[in-house]
């Protein structure tokens, strides 16, 4: 650890510690703990958010299939952004961002509203409504839960 933080949230305190690279490596807060893992080009491949294991692979620097176990959401990329992204559960979810990049709602196959997003100019996500599950929100990054 090359580095550490204490800080007042909404939900309590939280400690954040970061590597000698400056990553966020380790949080800890009232709803629970998550660790970050990192590759040697910087990309995270790994993060374990109360006991529950996600890993990351990355093509050519761009996330392919997300998983933890047998359940798992494969991304299909257009020029610079994700398009869409299959799940187990939903079969196809649609991609549907502003010009920046940002998720503003996934669809499926039916067109039918699966997910959307309300952000703050920042990033913050003011509103999220639906239930699958989906890190990549403001400007099409992959955003984690704890770290609000």
């Amino acid at each position: 650890m090359a580095r550490r933080e204490t800080c007042w949230r909404a939900r309590g305190w939280a400690v954040y510690e970061y590597d000698a690279l400056n990553r966020l490596s380790d949080i800890r807060s009232d709803p629970g703990a998550w660790k970050k893992r990192y590759d040697g080009k910087s990309l995270r491949y790994e993060t374990e958010e109360n006991d529950k294991v996600t890993h990351f692979i990355f093509d050519r620097g761009e996330l392919a299939p997300e998983g933890s176990g047998s359940r798992g959401i494969q991304y299909i990329h257009g020029d610079d952004r994700v398009l869409c992204s299959e799940r187990e559960n939903m079969g196809m979810g649609y991609h549907i961002q502003d010009e920046a990049g940002s998720t503003l709602f996934i669809l499926d196959r039916e067109r039918n509203i699966r997910k959307s997003y309300r952000y703050d100019a920042f990033g913050r996500v003011l509103e999220e409504r639906g239930n699958i599950e989906n890190r990549l929100t403001f400007t099409g990054q992959m955003y984690d839960g704890g770290t609000d």
